[in-house]
Formats: C-alpha cells, sequence, structure tokens
C-alpha cells in the first residue's frame, strides 16, 4: 500500500531543478560591489528543491545615500538579482503543488471506488404493503380498495401477500384480517350501527392501526371551499369526497378552512361583515362567532 508520507518524499525526489546566480568571486576587489556592509558573501546563490531544507540567501544591507555610480548600479543589478530568484521560487514552488495535485489525483482514482447507496422513501414510489382481499363485493369492496390503496397496500394474490383480508358485506359487513407470515390474527370484527360504506372505512382502519407504525385516515374528515357562483361556502365531507356537507350559510365569499385538532370545529376566512374577518365554528352544534376582526386584513387562519 503507497502511503502518502512515500508519495510525497518519492516528489521531492524526482522535482529537484536547480538554479544557480553567481555572484563575483571577490566582491571587494570589484568596486560596484564595494558598498555592501559584512564581509560574508557567497560566490554563487543556488536553490535547490530537494529532501534537504532550503536556505535563503543571506539577506544583505546596503549603504545609505549611494551616488550615481558603477556601486549604484552594481546595486541595482543586484535587487535584480533578488527578484529573478524570488520569481523562480514562485514558479517552482506552483509546479511543485501541481505535481503534488496531480499525483495524488491519480494515487485517489486508483483506489477501488466506494459507492453509497440509501433508499430515499419518494412520494408515490414507496413500495406497496401487499394485501390479498376476498369475500367483499360492491360498494364495500370498492371503499376497502380506495382506503387500503391511498394508504400505502397494494393488491395481489395469497401467496404473495403479507396480510389477507376476507370477510362478506351481506347486511352488516365483517371483516377478518392475518399476517401470513406469523399466522397473527389482526382483526376479526362484526360491524353495525351505519351505513355499509361508514362500516367498509371503520374496517380499513382497524386494520391499518393494527400493523405497527401505521395510523388510519379512513374515518377522518376534509374540509373545503365549494363555490357557488360568486359566492362560496365552507363544505366538510368524508376524506375520499363522499357524504359532502355545508358548514356555513354565509352567502358570500369564504376561503381557508382549518381544523381545530382533536375537536369537530374549525376556524375559516370570511367577508360576512363586508370585510375580511376570520370566524370560529362549531360542526356540532352549528355555532360560530367572529375570532378576529382588526382593522386590517384578518385572513389564512392556522391552528
Amino acid at each position: 500500500m503507497l502511503h502518502i508520507s512515500d508519495l510525497f518524499r518519492d516528489l521531492f525526489v524526482s522535482l529537484t531543478p536547480c538554479f544557480s546566480w553567481v555572484l563575483p568571486t571577490d566582491p571587494v576587489g570589484v568596486n560596484r560591489f564595494n558598498g555592501f556592509e559584512g564581509t560574508d558573501f557567497c560566490t554563487y546563490a543556488r536553490l535547490q528543491i530537494g529532501i534537504g531544507t532550503l536556505k535563503p540567501l543571506k539577506r544583505l544591507t546596503v549603504a545609505a545615500a549611494l551616488p550615481n555610480t558603477q556601486l549604484k548600479q552594481g546595486v541595482n543589478e543586484m535587487g535584480r538579482e533578488r527578484n529573478n530568484l524570488r520569481c523562480a521560487l514562485k514558479s517552482t514552488s506552483t509546479a511543485f503543488s501541481t505535481a503534488c495535485l496531480l499525483a495524488l489525483s491519480h494515487h485517489a482514482s486508483a483506489q477501488q471506488e466506494i459507492q453509497v447507496q440509501k433508499d430515499l422513501e419518494i412520494i408515490g414510489r414507496v413500495k406497496p404493503i401487499w394485501v390479498s382481499m376476498s369475500g367483499f363485493t360492491g360498494e364495500a369492496a370498492q371503499v376497502l380498495q380506495f382506503d387500503l390503496y391511498v394508504q400505502g397496500f397494494g393488491f395481489t394474490n395469497a401467496d404473495g401477500a403479507q396480510y389477507l383480508i376476507s370477510g362478506s358485506n351481506n347486511g352488516n359487513l365483517q371483516g377478518r384480517a392475518t399476517d401470513r407470515f406469523n399466522k397473527s390474527s389482526l382483526v376479526a370484527k362484526a360491524y353495525s350501527g351505519a351505513s355499509l360504506r361508514r362500516q367498509a372505512h371503520a374496517f380499513a382502519d382497524d386494520f391499518v392501526n393494527a400493523i405497527p407504525q401505521h395510523k388510519g385516515i379512513a374515518l377522518t374528515q376534509i374540509a373545503f371551499k365549494n363555490d357557488t357562483g360568486r359566492n362560496s361556502e365552507i363544505y366538510t365531507s368524508d376524506f375520499d369526497g363522499h357524504n359532502a356537507h355545508p358548514a356555513t350559510t354565509d352567502n358570500t365569499i369564504v376561503a381557508a378552512p382549518c381544523w381545530v385538532p382533536g375537536r369537530k370545529q374549525l376556524y375559516y376566512t370570511s367577508y360576512k361583515f363586508n370585510h375580511v374577518d376570520i370566524f370560529h365554528q362549531d360542526l356540532l352544534t352549528g355555532a360560530r362567532r367572529p375570532f378576529a376582526r382588526h382593522g386590517a386584513s384578518n385572513m389564512s387562519p392556522a391552528v
């Protein structure tokens, strides 16, 4: 296995360009270099990229107030040489960094690719829970099929299903549901005292509620605005749209019904008093009262 330390060592060894700037061998003997203070001069300056440490040039001090002589020209020449050295160092460093990135990229691509996969539950693409249903006819069968379908169930034969649903609807509805895998009984119940449609809703909810981490919605209701020409009213119905009944008789523009959680009550927006206000409606008693009548607009209630 190739380690990062080995990789950088190889790069250091392979990238060893050498740049030299030759200075006078006898700086004191040349007039134009006599302006430098100190005697510790090198005969050349070498920049080498290798495993060893890069030694910078010794900083030289230039005498002040140099006249326009060969000495000043020599100082300017030395300044240009130092700038050239900096440019060479910058270019070499950039090339070295690029080579390191290319080498690391090549090394990473040579490794085995790792794929991470996660199944997301996207609405409309969740795998259905397979059930088999038998014994029901007519309206009861249609209601059960719709209730279960919109709650994530699919229908197949008994051999391919996880849950087996059976029953009858001769007068009253009787329903049974078992788990084919563990042979457990989930529901075994007879229903009466309501319409056949409501009995089917109740059986569907009992079955769904018996499955862990599921909650039935077949007995819930929805509230919506129904346009009646220039005016509109708030209606309620079963969750599948059946048995719709008006909840208001405002004879004006209404909108935005909002349920009170756990109660047969709702808030809605109405122009009943020629101004946009929020009203509270009790669906059990029919009582209605203004809830918000401020000077500005009162609309879109949320609970």
